[in-house]
């Protein structure tokens, strides 16, 4: 899903596990990351959605977004996870397989 209003966000953070992509539409590699993401969560309980930094510039502010794209996975209202440019699907498996268990 894609988040068009930063209020969207500060209700869906408050999940026990919760993936957000900060993108832009001119970006090749945020395609792909978000391709990834969707496979990784797909058949699971797990909400992941997207955010278009140019169309809710408050998210760079508010999150520190410098670069595209940036995944954020949250927990209880926490930042638990960070990864901007060179993204490590690794580690958010690992995140994913332990929130599962």
């Amino acid at each position: 899903m894609k988040l068009t209003q930063l209020s969207d966000l500060a209700t869906k953070t408050k999940q026990d596990f919760y993936i957000v992509v900060a993108s832009t539409q001119t970006c090749t590699v945020c395609q792909h990351t978000k391709g990834m993401l969707t496979r990784m969560t797909k058949d699971t309980s797990i909400e992941y959605d997207e955010i278009d930094i140019e169309e809710v510039p408050a998210f760079r502010g508010e999150h520190l977004v410098f670069t595209v794209p940036t995944v954020l996975i949250f927990s209880q209202g926490k930042e638990i996870y960070r990864s901007s440019r060179y993204i490590e699907f690794g580690q958010i498996d690992k995140l994913i397989h332990r929130f599962l268990d």
